[in-house]
């Protein structure tokens, strides 16, 4: 009897989570959600955001799909060559956060929830890293630095200030002095 309970608010809480997975995500696009503190969010918050992280965690592989197709079609190397290892990291981040958001959708009637959250929300940061770095291989992410005005060194001994054998500049150069066959 105790297991029809423990899956009866299973279920429950998934359909809770579903209806709260419905609504849109509250971060802007391209940006990973900022971290909330697991300890404050209830079971059903909890499967939400795992709904919403798993959402964005596939949004974020086809998107790296979608780079490797310019690449190719832009017969690129190097970008296809950056965004292929992009890809793989990304792959094997995704394949680690299907194991914790696993671990987190068996723990929910324990108190391990919490942890298992926490370790699906750095799995899932670490899949939008990755995405932002193949965004970056491509071009196609904001550039930290910007590109400002800037001023050349002084060069103390520029050799194109004067022409380097000037009579009236140089320096006498003194004439070879040719082997004589009586030494």
């Amino acid at each position: 009897m105790k297991r029809f309970t423990k899956i009866g608010v299973a279920i429950t809480v998934l359909i809770a989570g579903g209806q709260l997975a419905a609504q849109p995500s509250s971060a802007p696009a391209g940006k990973a959600a900022p971290a909330v503190s697991s300890a404050n969010l209830t079971a059903a918050q909890m499967v939400a955001r795992a709904d919403v992280m798993a959402s964005d965690v596939r949004a974020a592989l086809q998107h790296v799909q979608h780079l490797q197709t310019l690449a190719r079609q832009e017969k690129d190397v190097i970008k296809l060559t950056c965004v292929n290892d992009k890809y793989l990291e990304l792959k094997a981040a995704a394949n680690l956060f299907d194991g914790t958001a696993a671990t987190f959708t068996n723990s929910l009637d324990t108190d391990d929830r919490t942890s298992a959250f926490d370790e699906a929300s750095k799995a899932a940061a670490a899949v939008q890293t990755l995405k932002d770095a193949a965004d970056t291989c491509v071009g196609k992410a904001e550039l930290l630095t910007s590109e400002t005005d800037s001023t050349s060194p002084d060069i103390v001994d520029d050799p194109t200030s004067t022409l380097p054998f000037d009579e009236t500049t140089s320096v006498g150069i003194e004439q070879p002095g040719y082997a004589s066959p009586f030494d």
